[in-house]
């Protein structure tokens, strides 16, 4: 007799914490419907039996009227500024042959540039189940583009980290991270500033589902648009494959709401911007725990599994307190994590300084 297997439990969701995922953030918006079905774990490459079938058509020249355009749309912050990359990086773009007027400049809720499908007349008339003419469906591919320079920068104020969370919890399946130009001369010659940019990167691969693309300058850089709008547009601009493209799509999609499973341009600002917008009380005083001296992620963490969670909690645990040592001595009394070091004496009574001086109290 077999013994009945429980299901394993589904991870508990951490939306709304300090620890929120991207992941978790992308599942409990109206996006995870657009992200399709979880791909399982696999290591390593295991043997073919067969020659691997194709999922979709190889890309094709339009036999006829274009059915799709596909465009590139450049957030319109990376082409302004200070430098001459940033001036010159729209312009060279649109001279590139394969963007001749592919390039359109937009505000966007995350990454530097994003490819779109915009359906045309021709599309709407011969293609069964196109939208309507005019509409204009996000793809998979969302790239981020910094200079050697500026990705050293952004790794030392936060901002990298930042903007790849929010790239990956958008649901897009092509997300590509350009470094242009010369990242070891960018470090000046700092091994440990240069060997944490290039941990970074590595680690964006392996977690975050990222491709990372090194371009020498901006040419290579406007080179590699332009193949990425050649592909795509070889393909949906022909009939044939934009059908295809549109049913394999919508199977992938089938519970996504919108526009029948298709992410239009207007759904995606509007849900990655109302993402951006949202934080919780728990996720700020995290950040202000974060910034305390000696306090790291695993004491955030410790002191919010002690029902810390917000600022009140800590204040009111400081009040019910029989003694004022007892109070001083409150976080370095709770018990850590095995192989955790405790907080220290000097941090607890620092802490407690800090949330129970006149100032603070009064405002």
């Amino acid at each position: 007799m077999v013994d009945s297997v429980a299901p394993a439990a589904a991870p508990t969701s951490t939306v709304g914490m300090h620890l929120q995922t991207a992941e978790d953030l992308l599942r409990a918006s109206p996006l995870g419907a657009f992200a399709g079905p979880q791909a399982e774990e696999v290591h390593g490459m295991p043997w073919a039996p067969m020659p691997v079938g194709l999922q979709f058509p190889l890309p094709m020249t339009p036999d006829g009227a274009l059915v799709a355009e596909v465009f590139l749309v450049v957030d319109d912050r990376e082409i302004v500024g200070v430098g001459p990359s940033r001036d010159a990086f729209l312009s060279r773009l649109r001279v590139n042959p394969g963007l001749a007027n592919r390039v359109e400049r937009r505000r966007l809720p995350t990454g530097d540039a994003v490819l779109i499908a915009r359906v045309t007349a021709a599309g709407e008339a011969t293609v069964a189940g196109a939208p309507r003419a005019g509409t204009e469906i996000v793809l998979d591919q969302l790239i981020e583009r910094k200079t050697a320079a500026d990705m050293v920068a952004s790794l030392r104020d936060g901002r990298l980290r930042q903007q790849t969370y929010y790239m990956a919890a958008t649901g897009c399946k092509g997300l590509v991270f350009i470094v242009e130009g010369d990242l070891d001369a960018a470090t000046e010659n700092d091994a440990n500033v240069r060997e944490e940019a290039k941990n970074v990167l590595a680690e964006l691969t392996v977690s975050s589902n990222f491709v990372v693309k090194y371009t020498a300058d901006l040419t290579e850089t406007a080179a590699f648009f332009s193949s990425l709008v050649c592909i795509r547009g070889r393909r949906l601009s022909n009939a044939a494959g934009f059908s295809s493209w549109l049913e394999t799509t919508r199977a992938n999609n089938r519970n996504a709401a919108g526009m029948g499973g298709l992410l239009t341009f207007p759904l995606w600002d509007e849900d990655v911007g109302t993402m951006r917008r949202t934080i919780t009380l728990q996720q700020i005083w995290a950040l202000q725990l974060n910034v305390l001296p000696g306090i790291g992620p695993q004491r955030i963490n410790r002191i919010m599994d002690g029902s810390f969670n917000v600022p009140a909690a800590l204040q009111d645990a400081y009040r019910a307190a029989g003694t004022e040592d007892e109070a001083k001595t409150l976080l370095a009394r709770m018990k850590p994590a095995p192989g955790r070091a405790p907080v220290s004496k000097e941090l607890s009574e620092f802490v407690h300084m800090l949330f129970t001086m006149d100032e603070y109290v009064k405002r």
